[in-house]
């Protein structure tokens, strides 16, 4: 049975960190938009689906959930083939599972490098437990973006993967709209770079920014909000009773040359 392709893009993204840091919550959140504190260790790996909604189409990431034990070494490189990209687990309530993540990395850029790593610190609610905070992060690798991240309280779990799709797309702009777990999706943060500053400074524009924005909002007859097409449908209303106007009044001038000449 053939089954229709309904997504424009798919990346396989492997889950790495130690056991017990919460990969497999992780993966499940995005699946089923379920949080399970109970810890099952994975045996091999474990593939889960998930979808995101951007402006230019739909997203596919297949992510590898790989057993963090170390009696599981031997085989889990095979699951790192064909990998585009790396998500690296740690515990922020765990100083060994931090000190691992250079191990970590050197595992995956063994078997698949020059593809982005992001590094995730997880379990930022346990705030009494905290070991490790941002500020405690220093990772060599300057192309390793981190991110604080909350499996259980959903905190900043889209963000890895929209720096991952940037980086494999070179699209900068580009932004979730929608996942297909229904987790709520951070708004956009935009950057405001010298050239932004100075365009908002400039006292011409910022006049005229403060005129337009002083505009009342259109409202139809009904007190409600006009949308542009209704806005639109009104103006080419007026254009016809206009010309209806024109036509009359031309009608009532060639009647009024007529009753003269007779």
């Amino acid at each position: 049975m053939i089954t229709q392709k309904f997504y424009d893009l798919e990346f396989k993204i492997c889950i790495i960190g130690c056991g017990g840091v919460g990969k497999t919550s992780f993966c499940k959140r995005f699946k089923t938009n379920e949080f399970d504190s109970k810890y099952i260790p994975t045996i091999g790996a474990e593939i889960y689906h998930i979808y995101f909604t951007t402006k230019y189409g739909i997203v596919k990431f297949n992510l590898w959930d790989t057993a963090g034990q170390e009696k599981f070494g031997a085989i889990r490189d095979g699951y790192y083939i064909n990998a585009n990209a790396f998500i690296i687990l740690f515990d922020t309530t765990s100083r060994i599972t931090y000190s691992n993540v250079p191990r970590w990395y050197r595992d995956a850029m063994r078997n698949c490098p020059n593809i982005p790593v992001i590094l995730c610190g997880n379990k930022t609610d346990i705030i009494n437990s905290y070991k490790i905070r941002k500020k405690d992060v220093k990772f060599e690798q300057q192309n390793v973006q981190y991110y604080e991240i909350s499996v259980k309280n959903e905190f900043n779990l889209n963000k890895p993967f929209l720096e991952i799709l940037k980086k494999l797309t070179k699209i900068k702009d580009i932004c979730f709209l929608s996942s297909s777990s229904n987790l709520k999706i951070e708004p956009s943060v935009v950057e405001i770079t010298e050239i932004l500053n100075d365009f908002y400074e400039d006292e011409d524009i910022v006049n005229h920014l403060q005129h337009e924005t002083a505009d009342p909002l259109p409202i139809n007859h009904n007190g409600n909000i006009q949308w542009q097409n209704e806005i639109n449908s009104d103006n080419s209303n007026k254009k016809k009773t206009e010309q209806e106007q024109e036509q009359e009044q031309e009608q009532e001038q060639e009647s009024e040359k007529e009753t003269i000449y007779i």
